[in-house]
């Protein structure tokens, strides 16, 4: 017979999957400057994620811009060719988190995260504020 905590455990981890799996979801924009589709990152379930041409500093400046048009509070901010992180919060204190990275084929991939579990709608306010500074 499994013992209580067990149960327990098994059930927190079920809501976990489901609540994952309902966040799941696509974004697309086709129109403004740069085209893109944030989706649900593949390999850290708490980030929303698409890919840009650019190089860092370039798609780094944008991200502050798009920050910055926002009122957002940046608490942490660096960059180097290869990748970058800013975090940051809003006015009730919501953290944010977006990673750089540059691919081999010369694409970034850009990571937001808002909140503990990656809130679809602020992440998308973020990337659209961002977009229209690329």
């Amino acid at each position: 017979m499994p013992k209580r905590g067990s149960i327990i455990l098994l059930i927190g981890l079920l809501a976990a999957i489901v609540s994952l799996a309902a966040c799941k979801g696509t974004v697309v924009n086709t129109q403004g400057q740069v085209p893109y589709e944030l989706k649900r990152s593949m390999t850290a379930p708490n980030y929303w994620e698409t890919f840009v041409n650019g190089d860092i500093e370039t798609i780094h400046s944008a991200i502050l811009a798009g920050i910055g048009d926002l009122g957002l509070t940046v608490k942490e901010d660096t960059y180097d060719k290869v990748s970058g992180i800013v975090e940051g919060s809003f006015a009730d204190n919501s953290n944010f988190t977006v990673k750089l990275a540059r691919e081999a084929d010369g694409t970034i991939q850009i990571r937001i995260k808002v909140g503990l579990t990656g809130n679809k709608d602020r992440s998308v306010q973020l990337f659209q504020a961002m977009s229209t500074h690329f």
